[in-house]
């Protein structure tokens, strides 16, 4: 059974898509769904990983001197998944995704 999902996308992001599904000789909606099935299928996420065993943060010394925070679990460090921050906050503003260079600007001149 599918379920039906609506997704919004800019011009250039569904031009770039359906250009690089056409190269692939698929239809956009075939490239998209093998898509997220790749990510889903690298982002699974085990009971043993959702547990506070094993994990240590750390601060650690970058060569440009400044200090980041990793995490480790038993000892290995774990890579920060940049997709975790994707829809983890919300907004007041309904249209920041399509106007956030405007906003930034505005933020700027309004600054003392």
């Amino acid at each position: 059974m599918a379920v039906e999902i609506t997704i919004r996308l800019s011009e250039p992001q569904a031009e770039r898509l359906a250009h690089i599904a056409q190269a692939h000789g698929v239809s956009l909606e075939m490239f998209i769904q093998d898509a997220l099935s790749r990510m889903a299928a690298e982002s699974v996420i085990t009971e043993t990983e959702n547990t506070l065993e094993g994990l240590e943060v750390r601060f650690v010394k970058m060569p440009s001197g400044y200090m980041r925070l990793k995490l480790f679990r038993n000892g290995v460090e774990i890579p920060p998944d940049p997709m975790a921050i994707v829809g983890c906050g919300r907004s007041a503003t309904g249209d920041l995704a399509e106007r956030h260079d405007d906003y930034f600007v505005e933020a700027i001149l309004q600054t003392p």
